[in-house]
């Protein structure tokens, strides 16, 4: 990176990896490398392949302009339904960087991207956010999160926990905030956004069974 462009949005990347998931399955890991995009291969040994790209920093040397992970690919986690069907889902924090929203919809920055996995590789199903509902601000710069596919109380459907980066909404993302927090959503409620539906396991099932 040339120096004059110390402060230039988009000559800012990072190559560091930020999210890992194992998927128990198949034994395949999957890492989310920053404005690069994720990774994948056996956990047992052997080559990493780049599975999907981000958008990325126009400096990195990644840029795929048609991918639906903007800066940067964060945590990785993987929904196990009932049937089999898998899911790897992935933070994309986006426009949290500052830069101008230049995608708006779908909605790509501040956004969860859901791939369907298995032998084909990374089978895109779309993204979605978590939106200020009632009492509730909305999921901005997430570093990552978790879902479980397991009833657990207040949560039949199983549930989906994300890393909230701001405590309270922050419109100027050139701000700060005091502090960061947590949001809890229903499993149901995220698939049933998504057409067709995304697989939700019924109550009660218990994948050591």
């Amino acid at each position: 990176m040339r120096q004059e462009d110390d402060d230039i949005v988009e000559a800012d990347w990072s190559p560091q990896f930020e999210g890992i998931v194992i998927d128990r399955a198949t034994g395949t890991v999957y890492a989310g490398q920053e404005d690069v995009g994720i990774w994948s291969g056996p956990v047992a040994g052997g080559d990493l392949q780049l599975a999907y790209e981000t958008r990325g920093s126009r400096m990195s040397y990644v840029w795929n302009p048609e991918s639906v992970i903007t800066r940067d690919v964060e945590g990785l986690t993987i929904y196990y339904a009932a049937d089999g069907t898998r899911y790897l889902l992935a933070s994309s924090q986006g426009s949290a960087h500052g830069e101008v929203p230049a995608f708006q919809t779908p909605p790509y920055g501040d956004s969860f991207v859901v791939f369907e996995v298995g032998g084909g590789g990374l089978d895109l199903k779309g993204a979605f956010r978590v939106e200020t509902s009632g009492d509730m601000d909305a999921v901005q710069e997430s570093d990552g999160a978790d879902v479980i596919s397991v009833a657990l109380p207040g949560f039949p459907s199983g549930v989906f926990i994300t890393q909230d980066g701001y405590a309270g909404d922050l419109d100027d993302l050139s701000g700060e905030t005091a502090s960061t927090g947590f949001k809890y959503v229903d499993w149901s409620a995220i698939a049933q956004s998504f057409d067709p539906p995304l697989k939700v396991t019924p109550e009660g099932w218990d994948p050591r069974s």
